[in-house]
């Protein structure tokens, strides 16, 4: 799949899920393919196999249904499709014999060896799909045949062969037989119980073991001894999973008194799952976002190119650009932010803000206020685009130069005319000509309830993004995690740095005074934080 194109892999997401016709299976088509097909069998000097078939049962070598199968399956290339079948069936008798040629190959016809290898679960269905929709399995170790292997193959021998890697956190597994019946047996509570009928017993091999009956099933228990070892071992070598997931899998063979707690408590304090696992919702509210300028104070600004333009009739050009805008805001604008590009620092354009008196303020990575403009410029213009192409499709550059033109300019004037969903009315309407931009009739727009319509989204969306986060007061020696800035980017690294101790105070503006080394305090916003548990 990494090797395939985009239009490739494209066509066969399309393909598996029914969408389209990539081979165009008309009838014709079918049967001179399948004509084709049959004529190159015939042609193979290799058909020993598919001789033997064809005496057993005629009809089940010539099904066009099976014959599609292997068309389908090489994408209806007839040669290869053909000597695939041939092989097929020369595979199919050296490995199952004569008598399994004329029927399908299911479990009951595994011998032995095979039955084993399968449950020793060296093939696994992975539980996901590659990206055309395909189930995937994954082969992970060649199962030697016992004439290879000189000894009968055994469930001993072949576990001998796979790799087990222990981490250096753990030790072996804590729940050996012989170990945990020992346990058990040292355990007054679980003999206890065992007396009074709550556990039964079980011998598994030479050990007898103590178990539960829950929900029907024997469960087997686990002493207190054990608790905190076989806690351990299980979230290591399940990748650091989860509390839930850690608690099925606990679940599933063993009983456990109190094991939601102990699992609880193991999974909040462990140190590698809080510095490098995602950090999954913040903590602390949001504050809500309580300054909101008139219409007209504050301004974003930017422009699309790439134009060759001259730095400072550049500068001239911004400033008749801005010219409307301050003669309908009149004494309004103050602020006006931009893109902080060489163009918009040229003499010229700064010359025009202060003649205005107003207030520039060049965006930061933190505040892309301008930027978002030309994005979703980009993004109607991507959009326009696809549709466009989908119908006109262009047969030369000069064609594909004259779309992209249209393209441009029917983007200009939706962005003009659209609704604006804070504005309640068309930018064009509302700012330039106070008329409708598609009907002649004119248009009212009152600012102030814009405004306010625009400050009720912005609490809105401060209700719903808070109601995600989690609660914490932090006090005077709490220890905290510092978070990653723009952990999406970083693949292997630590999601949070720390801990460090907070000191001397928490203050009221949603700040906190953290140690980050001798002699060293830094005052930080405590939603770059999350609080850090530490065993003891």
């Amino acid at each position: 799949m990494n090797d395939m194109t985009h239009e490739d892999r494209e066509q066969s997401y399309l393909e598996v899920h029914g969408i389209v016709d990539r081979f165009n299976e008309t009838p014709t088509a079918v049967q001179e393919a399948l004509e084709g097909m049959k004529a190159a069998i015939e042609k193979s000097t290799k058909k020993d196999a598919l001789k033997l078939v064809e005496s057993m049962d005629e009809a089940y070598i010539n099904d066009s249904l099976l014959h599609l199968k292997f068309l389908r399956g090489e994408k209806f290339n007839i040669k290869k499709a053909a000597q695939k079948f041939v092989q097929h069936f020369e595979l199919k008798m050296e490995l199952f014999g004569e008598s399994k040629l004329v029927k399908d190959i299911e479990q009951e016809d595994l011998d032995e060896n095979d039955t084993k290898a399968l449950y020793l679960g060296y093939v696994q269905w992975l539980p996901l799909r590659d990206i055309s929709g395909r189930l995937m399995w994954e082969l992970t170790q060649p199962t030697p045949r016992p004439e290879e292997q000189g000894d009968p193959a055994s469930t001993e021998d072949l576990l001998k062969q796979i790799m087990l890697y222990y981490p250096e956190a753990i030790d072996t597994f804590p729940l050996d037989f012989a170990t945990l019946s020992q346990a058990q047996n040292d355990d007054d509570q679980v003999q206890e119980k065992v007396q009074h009928g709550a556990y039964g017993t079980t011998a598994f091999g030479d050990h007898k073991m103590v178990n539960k009956i829950v929900n029907g099933d024997p469960r087997i228990v686990v002493p207190e001894a054990l608790h905190d070892s076989t806690v351990h071992w299980y979230h290591v070598i399940l990748g650091h999973c989860g509390q839930d997931r850690l608690i099925k899998s606990l679940q599933n063979h063993l009983h456990f008194p109190g094991l939601g707690a102990k699992v609880k408590a193991f999974v909040e304090t462990c140190d590698e799952c809080q510095r490098y696992k995602n950090n999954g919702p913040g903590y602390c509210h949001l504050p809500p976002h309580d300054d909101y300028p008139a219409p007209f104070e504050d301004v974003a600004l930017d422009h699309d190119g790439p134009w060759t333009l001259d730095v400072s009739e550049f500068g001239k050009l911004v400033f008749h650009a801005l010219t409307p805008i301050m003669d309908i805001a009149s004494d309004l604008l103050e602020l006006l932010i931009y893109n902080a590009a060489g163009s918009f620092t040229a003499p010229t354009f700064q010359l025009a803000l202060n003649c205005n008196g107003i207030t520039g303020v060049p965006i930061t990575v933190k505040n892309l206020q301008s930027n978002t403009i030309v994005e979703r410029s980009h993004a109607t213009i991507d959009n326009m685009l696809r549709s466009y192409q989908t119908a006109n499709i262009p047969d030369n550059v000069g064609t594909a130069f004259e779309v992209i033109d249209t393209v441009f300019a029917s983007v200009q004037r939706a962005m003009r005319t659209a609704v604006n969903k804070s504005l309640g009315a068309s930018p064009g309407a509302a700012i330039v000509f106070r008329r409708d931009m598609l009907l002649n009739v004119p248009a009212i727009v009152d600012l102030e309830q814009a405004s306010d319509r625009r400050q009720a989204v912005a609490i809105g969306n401060n209700v719903t993004e808070n109601k995600r986060r989690r609660y914490k007061n932090y006090n005077i020696g709490d220890e905290v995690l510092i978070l990653a800035h723009k952990p999406h980017k970083i693949i292997m690294g630590a999601r949070a740095t720390g801990p460090f101790t907070i000191t001397t105070q928490v203050h009221v503006n949603g700040t906190v005074t953290i140690q980050r080394r001798n002699n060293v305090t830094e005052l930080i916003s405590i939603r770059r934080l999350k609080p850090y548990n530490r065993r003891l």
